[in-house]
């Protein structure tokens, strides 16, 4: 379901926080990947709501903070 895919998905982000924090040589990669995964994750955020099966107002919001700390994270590795 979708709810099952936002969980795996959310999983994924936490496991793409902890490579770029460990790696330093392939750190902006994986920040990218991390930043490309939050997109799709806000996606089904939005269609979770529109589809009225999770209130995720919050959510939406928290995922659009975690995208601006993330490319403040990406600036700073260069």
């Amino acid at each position: 379901t979708l709810g099952e895919k936002i969980r795996k998905d959310t999983l994924e982000l936490l496991a793409l926080v902890y490579k770029a924090n460990s790696s330093k040589a392939e750190r902006t990669t994986y920040i990218q990947q991390f930043l490309d995964s939050l997109q799709v994750l806000e996606f089904q955020l939005r269609l979770s709501k529109d589809l009225r099966q999770l209130n995720v107002a919050q959510f939406v919001e928290m995922s659009d903070s975690l995208g601006r700390q993330a490319q403040g994270w990406l600036k700073s590795s260069f």
